[in-house]
């Protein structure tokens, strides 16, 4: 009887054994199927991000063919190299940067001092905007930026309060400290492929921003990048994103700040870091 009761029991575990097989097998298959299904949509989606940012340079490059005559007058360049306009020089509420003065290519942006300007259209070979080129500009609304350009550094558009639009095009790798910091008017903005970096601080305040956009591609959020950016109520994450600094979406007051942070599945196991940047009320999801 023993021997048979033995007998039993080995075969009901061979079942067992064979049942979960089974299922790990089903499991691995409906895995493989929704890899599958996620790379068929990723792949979707980049083509879609690629042609919106297509379709954004052609945009671009109109707007700065038509552009106001740019006065060369008004323009000097500093000890940098960057174009900056001269000390005293009447602004225009438009104004077109030159692509060069005296001949000489213009590849760096200064500061541009006027406080009535509202419009700026800064030309194709321009690669650098340079720090606190525009900060403090109260009445500027609007910026057209190049393909060409490759950096905006600190503080570049500090406290432009009144700034709602600005296209940031596909050739972009890096936003520096404090960039956009205390732009109260923007509303949403979207990062091109091309970006890797969004520095320390550099949305740091922009209370009215609802809307952000993030392309893979990106690499690196600083600390405090989103901080007290309480209208912003969902944030996905690329799946190239390698690092986000401490309290990069934080918020003072209680329940502010996105309630929804959807994480790369190459974040699972990171609980740790997640839980210095999202915040008490919110919910995450992995995708």
């Amino acid at each position: 009887m023993g021997i048979f009761e033995k007998s039993d029991a080995a075969r009901k575990e061979k079942e067992n054994l064979k049942r979960e097989k089974q299922e790990l097998i089903r499991l691995k298959k409906e895995y493989a199927e929704n890899e599958k299904t996620i790379a068929r949509l990723q792949k979707k989606l980049d083509k879609k991000e690629k042609e919106h940012f297509a379709l954004q340079t052609r945009e671009i490059k109109r707007r700065i063919e038509r552009a106001p005559a740019p006065d060369e007058s008004l323009w000097e360049f500093d000890w940098r190299g960057a174009l900056r306009s001269k000390e005293g020089a009447s602004l225009p509420e438009e104004v077109a940067i030159p692509q060069k003065v005296a001949g000489r290519p213009v590849t760096a942006v200064g500061s541009v001092c006027g406080t009535g300007v509202r419009r700026v259209v800064v030309p194709e070979g321009v690669r650098e905007l340079k720090g606190i080129c525009f900060a403090g500009c109260k009445a500027l609304e609007e910026v057209v930026l190049p393909p060409s350009l490759r950096v905006i550094e600190e503080d570049a558009f500090w406290s432009c309060a009144s700034l709602r639009t600005i296209l940031l095009p596909e050739g972009l790798e890096e936003i520096k400290r404090g960039a956009f910091a205390r732009c109260a008017g923007l509303e949403k903005i979207s990062f091109p492929p091309s970006l890797r970096t969004i520095g320390i601080n550099a949305f740091l305040l922009c209370e009215n921003l609802r809307e952000v956009r993030f392309s893979r591609g990106l690499k690196v959020i600083g600390e405090l990048a989103f901080s007290e950016c309480g209208a912003i109520e969902e944030v996905w994450l690329p799946d190239s994103l390698e690092m986000i600094g401490y309290g990069a979406f934080s918020c003072l007051l209680v329940g502010c700040g996105p309630r929804r942070f959807v994480f790369p599945r190459s974040w699972k196991g990171r609980e740790e870091e997640i839980e210095d940047i999202v915040s008490l009320y919110s919910t995450v999801e992995f995708l």
